[in-house]
């Protein structure tokens, strides 16, 4: 059985009145399971972006959905719309990821308990709290040290007219349209405007509506804020520091240098940013790689350059400055 659980009406103990049916900012949380992964492997979480996406976006409600970030145990989003088509969609969803479930694992009874919440947003305020809250879910739950690197979350779409969002994604595959249903698994006309990553997830970008929240949130900066004041608050105003790591700051110098200087960088050699296998030497090979693209690039870059490409990874991707000054100006130690 689907189970759906709307805040709202579960405050009253009533159907909600009329006015709910208005359009309206919602919060939707899929209910944690102590000790069970929804989400436990790539497979799954692509299968979980690809289920909401088509639960949401494929069946004629008229839904803005802003925010989907998963994490292993459970899943956050943010949508705008009535309620009883948020309500119905998050029904939707719940029972398709059911039946992946079930087939996948043998199992339907662990879906069967998760409860997915839908609750009202009811003021501009409490908005940019969920905002953070959400998309700091991936670091409160130490999936990530970096909220603006999570491969699962839509974090990267928001203030991205730059077009450097693109840069920490996969690639977009070459898909014909009648092809795009089966990868994504439903039997739903796809639109033709929907991409798919290589991977056969949807790009984040054919399904999020952004321009709602941002005239909200006004800047990246603004998001940045918001994200950090989440991670501050889930450790009782404690400044966390998490492990320094140059690597991913490394890997998307080497990503974001040929799309922000063409003339000065060229064209971006794909090989050198995935192992032919995947074993421990070839990583290591791979990083060493990616560490000398990124050196050649960065010697070919005047200052200017140089400042630019620092503000963008700090504030369009979230790393510390102390790492990206250490890697921009270190000679990679």
């Amino acid at each position: 059985m689907v189970e759906v659980k709307d805040l709202n009406e579960r405050k009253t103990g009533q159907e909600p009145v009329r006015e709910q049916e208005e359009a309206g900012w919602f919060h939707i949380c899929s209910q944690g399971l102590e000790g069970v992964d929804l989400f436990p492997d790539e497979k799954a979480f692509i299968t979980g972006v690809n289920k909401f996406a088509a639960a949401f976006k494929l069946f004629g409600e008229d839904i803005e959905v802003a925010i989907l970030v998963l994490v292993s145990t459970h899943l956050h989003s943010l949508a705008w719309g009535r309620r009883t088509d948020v309500v119905r969609c998050a029904e939707r969803f719940k029972k398709t990821i059911s039946m992946y479930y079930s087939h996948r694992f043998g199992t339907s009874k662990v879906m069967s308990r998760v409860w997915v919440k839908v609750g009202r947003v009811d003021s501009e305020e409490y908005l940019k709290n969920v905002v953070g809250y959400i998309l700091n879910n991936p670091r409160k739950h130490h999936e990530t040290n970096n909220p603006f690197s999570y491969p699962w979350s839509s974090i990267l779409e928001y203030f991205a007219a730059e077009g450097y969002s693109s840069v920490l994604r996969p690639r977009i595959a070459d898909i014909l349209p009648w092809q795009k249903p089966k990868v994504i698994g439903t039997s739903r006309p796809v639109p033709q405007s929907w991409k798919l990553y290589a991977n056969g997830m949807v790009a984040f970008g054919s399904f999020i509506t952004t321009k709602r929240l941002e005239s909200v949130i006004k800047t990246i900066g603004s998001l940045s804020y918001l994200v950090n004041k989440a991670d501050l608050n889930a450790n009782q105003g404690e400044a966390v520091r998490y492990p320094v790591n140059d690597r991913e700051v490394r890997s998307a110098v080497a990503r974001i240098c040929p799309m922000m200087f063409p003339d000065t960088i060229g064209r971006l050699d794909e090989s050198v940013l995935a192992p032919v296998r995947n074993t421990g030497y070839c990583l290591k090979e791979m990083r060493k790689s990616i560490g000398s693209a990124a050196e050649e690039m960065l010697a070919k870059l005047n200052s200017n350059q140089v400042v630019t490409l620092r503000n963008i990874l700090s504030t369009r991707y979230g790393f510390p400055l102390k790492i990206v000054d250490r890697v921009l100006g270190s000679g990679f130690i």
